[in-house]
C-alpha cells in the first residue's frame, strides 16, 4: 500500500495493470470481442504532467479522483434503471410475437 499511496500516478499504474490483466484473462477464457486498450491512454497523463506546459494535469487527475465516487453512484443508478426497465418491457411483450408464424 505504500506504492499506492506515494502518486495518483502509482494507482494509474496498477489500474492499467489490472485492465492488462482482466483483459488477459477475457482472452484466455474466449471472450474476444472484450478489449481494454482504451483504458491506457490514461497512462499519458504521466508524461504530460512532467511538461511545463501541462502542469494543471495533477489538478485534473486530482478532481478526477474526487470526482470519481458520483460518477461511479451516477453510472450505478443507470444500469438498476437500465436492468428494471429491460426487465419490465419483457414482463409486458413476452406473448407479443407469439401469434406470427415463422415457419
Amino acid at each position: 500500500t505504500a506504492y499506492l499511496n506515494g502518486s495518483y500516478f502509482h494507482v494509474l499504474d496498477v489500474t492499467c495493470l489490472i485492465f492488462g490483466v482482466i483483459e488477459w484473462l477475457s482472452r484466455q477464457f474466449g471472450f474476444v470481442g472484450l478489449t481494454l486498450r482504451p483504458f491506457r491512454l490514461i497512462r499519458i497523463f504521466r508524461a504530460a504532467a512532467r511538461l511545463e506546459a501541462f502542469a494543471g494535469i495533477k489538478n485534473i487527475m486530482l478532481a478526477m479522483r474526487i470526482g470519481s465516487q458520483q460518477l461511479i453512484t451516477a453510472l450505478g443508478l443507470l444500469f438498476a434503471m437500465l436492468c428494471a426497465f429491460s426487465i419490465g418491457g419483457q414482463a409486458i411483450f413476452q406473448n407479443s410475437f407469439a401469434r406470427r408464424c415463422v415457419t
